[in-house]
């Protein structure tokens, strides 16, 4: 996981993990902006080499917990991502 995949991959899964922290804190506003950052930090984890699998098999987690925050638009963004990073 060196280099700049790894450093991508890392920074994608600790957004999502603040996601949910602030989701479960009730901050949802700021959740969302967190989540949108996480959707555009896997894309570029891939862009850079990450395996397409891994990245995806984390926006579709993202993509069902914006669902159940009620953000079908967000969540639609990041099931996108996981269409488009697999090929």
């Amino acid at each position: 996981m060196a280099g700049r995949k790894g450093y991508l991959w890392l920074f994608g899964v600790v957004r999502l993990d603040l996601f949910r922290r602030l989701l479960a804190d009730g901050r949802a506003g700021a959740a969302v902006v967190v989540a949108v950052e996480a959707i555009d930090t896997f894309r570029q984890a891939a862009a850079a080499g990450q395996a397409g699998t891994d990245v995806a098999s984390q926006l579709l987690a993202l993509s069902r917990e914006l669902a159940q925050a009620h953000r079908p638009s967000e969540a639609a963004a990041a099931a996108q991502a996981a269409a488009d990073v697999q090929g």
